[in-house]
């Protein structure tokens, strides 16, 4: 059984952008919360790093609701059902938007710059490798 919302939790979720409606067993994401989760699914994270890149606490949420979440999230995937919201449905706190989207951001440019050390690791091994098998024939 899940965990009830405290009326502390239910106030702080619906001060999210991303919340349309709470209630002390219930919780409905609107469609722009579903398309930012798109997009990091995309991008490789886990279920509770999405929630907590898009500002919502995954203690709070529990677990049982983010798998709920992602298992109605994945069939939408497999129906083809995720497009991007309309303007009329971004949040309406553009400054909280404007700071999560710089937020996201940086972790992706984070991300990009473990790439390109892991390319660049991957080829000095790779020439050491060839170099090594070279100088022992």
């Amino acid at each position: 059984m899940r965990q009830a919302f405290t009326e502390e939790e239910m106030n702080k979720l619906r001060q999210s952008p991303y919340v349309k409606h709470v209630s002390p067993h219930l919780i409905t994401y609107g469609s722009f919360f579903e398309y930012q989760y798109h997009l990091l699914k995309q991008s490789g994270l886990p279920t509770k790093q999405c929630f907590e890149q898009l500002g919502l606490d995954p203690e709070t949420i529990g677990e049982g609701r983010m798998k709920s979440f992602n298992r109605r999230y994945l069939e939408r995937v497999k129906n083809q059902e995720i497009q991007e919201p309309e303007g009329k449905e971004i949040p309406p706190n553009r400054e909280q938007y404007v700071l999560e989207l710089e937020k996201r951001n940086r972790l992706l440019e984070q991300e990009l710059e473990f790439v390109k050390k892991k390319i660049v690791l991957r080829h000095k091994y790779n020439q050491e490798k060839d170099s090594n098998n070279t100088t022992s024939d």
